[in-house]
């Protein structure tokens, strides 16, 4: 089976992203976004996972407990995206639908992976997962030069 990326959008049946609380900030011309990164997979906040302003330079860390501030968003729509080393991988990109910033609002964020089983759902064909309820997710990649292993073979071996 071949991986694929997947880039997940909030909105539809996913629900990955809550949509964002609205507020208004003190400061005027620029827009603010608040959230929180979490890790449904794990179920833990995604600590150190970095929360970017599509199409922009501006970046920020979240903190240990997950939560972000992105300041000076200028008007206008914008996205936010994650990146986490949990989500390489697993493969998936985590992104906020598109919103309508306004001068002086601030915009709180749920940025949250899907559930273990809903991947699963997303990720293997019915007749596999006919099979059980399980999946291995991950990458294998050169221990030399950290590329892709894109002809490896992966067998997992299990004793109840």
């Amino acid at each position: 089976m071949r991986f694929q990326r997947l880039t997940f959008l909030a909105g539809a049946a996913l629900a990955l992203i809550a949509a964002p609380r609205v507020t208004r900030a003190q400061q005027a011309g620029f827009a603010t976004a608040v959230g929180v990164a979490y890790d449904s997979i794990r179920a833990q906040p995604m600590a150190g996972a970095q929360v970017q302003l599509e199409g922009t330079t501006r970046v920020v860390v979240a903190d240990e407990g997950g939560h972000f501030r992105i300041d000076s968003i200028p008007p206008g729509m914008h996205r936010l995206i994650v990146a986490h080393p949990v989500l390489d991988s697993i493969g998936i990109h985590l992104v906020s639908p598109p919103h309508n910033f306004a001068a002086g609002e601030s915009a709180t964020f749920q940025m949250v992976t899907p559930s273990p089983g809903r991947l699963v759902e997303l990720l293997c064909p019915a007749a596999r997962r006919a099979l059980g309820p399980a999946a291995l997710f991950g990458r294998v990649r050169y221990a030399d030069s950290d590329d892709p292993a894109t002809d490896a073979r992966v067998s997992l071996v299990w004793y109840e």
